[in-house]
């Protein structure tokens, strides 16, 4: 089975949860694109591709920060 490439989203949100449930249950491969500091409890997922971000987050709050690592994240899954 080919592994799924699974964009996070924005670190403030639920994306990073969302998928670690979501894999929990269904038992797939996948590649994950994120940032692994602030994904919780997927950044220790087997195959992860870490996009960057560091420092405090802040859940629920719009940022700029936010912004560019989902966009990166969603990128690099496509490439």
């Amino acid at each position: 089975m080919k592994p799924l490439a699974i964009s996070l989203g924005d670190p403030a949100g639920i994306g990073a949860e969302i998928v670690a449930k979501a894999l929990d249950q269904a038992k797939v491969p996948a590649w994950l694109f994120g940032s692994r500091s602030w994904a919780g409890e997927v950044a220790g997922a087997e195959r992860f591709i870490d996009i960057g971000g560091s420092g405090p987050l802040h859940h629920g709050r719009i940022d700029a920060e936010y912004g560019r690592i989902a966009l990166a994240s969603i990128d690099a899954a496509i490439e």
